[in-house]
């Protein structure tokens, strides 16, 4: 439930809400004995008040949220005192967590005819494992050189509190942590964009500070090889991005085939050689480099063809095999693949049918996991617009 006023110098927007979301999680769907099932609960409730006031210097938004996460569980949480019976079934929950998170922000934006600037800082404070009430500050600036040139950078941090799973979920071959930190992160970006009838392009660079980053590791010189939660301490991540889209029509005058062509790359790179011999799920695996480029043309009056090709690089490795006898596992780095996809349709104001092939040259490739992804695929489809 939300009010919002439509009078007055000061603009406020205060809600109140609650979610009630209930699952079953089974890994074999008619075998509980070969993995237990799992069922949860959780009960997301609070309010919110936001609001903005316009003045000589600008305008001032301010904002506070009380929220409460609560959690009864077959394997989540802390022991409870008194088993939940689970409504429709013959489970009882026997686990359960409870958390509270107060947060205060204040934000101030000015702006110009040429230069923008936005200011502002986030206060919270977490119950879970007695937070102590931390200051997160961003601020956002740009200014526009010229009417095609646009300078920016910005500043931000943040937090994320570890998930109820990551904290608690026990099972084979999973181990979690309930001693996990919050993560925290402190983002640098400094760019520069360009704007004109026929291209547009953007250039930027980043420097992100990471602390206690939550993942799922194994590591491969231990005898339980177990999948565990921990929290990586500090990695420093560098990185460039670069996109730029050209208007074809308009720079090659005279010619009707080619339409648009976009070219993107983006180049990323992790502080990370202490935790050489640790696999992990999410933080150590990220793309190190990827290309994507996309063209599109049109063949014949209303038939339109669009290419795309991409070409991964992805940093770290995955389980290849286990041995049945030692039950140690075989580890595999990921391989650069370029892939191709194309899409031919017939576009009309009434309705367009397409037709789509994917990885066109049937390259074999794994991108994240150990899971073997499709080769050649191809599927058609109609859409039909009703409202013309």
């Amino acid at each position: 439930i939300q009010a919002e006023n439509k009078n007055g110098k000061i603009h406020m927007r205060p809600s109140i809400y609650w979610n009630r979301t209930m699952d079953k999680w089974e890994l074999f769907r008619d075998n509980a004995d070969a993995y237990p099932f799992n069922y949860h609960r959780t009960d997301v409730y609070g309010v919110n008040l936001n609001g903005y006031f316009d003045w000589a210097a600008g305008r001032t938004a301010i904002g506070a949220e009380l929220r409460n996460e609560d959690i009864v569980s077959t394997n989540l949480g802390e022991l409870l005192a008194e088993p939940r019976h689970i409504h429709g079934t013959n489970v009882d929950c026997t686990h359960g967590l409870n958390r509270t998170n107060i947060q205060f922000v204040i934000e101030h934006n000015i702006l110009l005819k040429r230069f923008t600037l936005s200011a502002g800082l986030v206060a919270v404070k977490n119950s879970w494992a007695e937070m102590n009430m931390k200051v997160y500050p961003s601020v956002d600036a740009s200014y526009n050189i010229t009417n095609n040139w646009k300078l920016y950078a910005s500043y931000n941090t943040s937090l994320r509190m570890p998930s109820f799973t990551d904290l608690y979920y026990n099972a084979k071959g999973y181990n979690a942590n309930k001693e996990l930190k919050p993560e925290e992160l402190a983002a640098t970006e400094f760019g520069v964009k360009y704007h004109s009838q026929s291209v547009n392009a953007t250039v930027s660079g980043y420097y992100n500070h990471m602390k206690n980053l939550i993942d799922w590791i194994v590591d491969t010189n231990s005898e339980t090889q177990t999948l565990t939660t921990t929290n990586f301490g500090v990695i420093n991540s560098v990185g460039v991005e670069a996109n730029m889209d050209f208007d074809l029509l308009n720079l090659i005058s005279g010619q009707r085939l080619f339409k648009k062509l976009n070219i993107a790359y983006a180049y990323a790179h992790q502080d990370q050689k202490k935790y050489e011999g640790i696999v992990s799920q999410y933080v150590l695996e990220y793309l190190r480099n990827k290309f994507v480029a996309n063209l599109q043309m049109n063949v014949w009056k209303q038939l339109n063809l669009s290419i795309n090709y991409r070409v991964q690089n992805r940093n770290g490795s995955y389980v290849v095999s286990q041995d049945p006898k030692t039950k140690e596992y075989t580890y595999a780095k990921y391989a650069t693949y370029g892939i191709m996809d194309a899409r031919l349709s017939w576009d009309m104001p009434k309705y367009s049918i397409y037709i789509k092939g994917n990885n066109l040259f049937s390259k074999g490739y794994r991108d994240f996991g150990r899971l073997k992804q499709p080769g050649f695929w191809i599927m058609a489809g109609a859409s039909i617009n009703m409202n013309i």
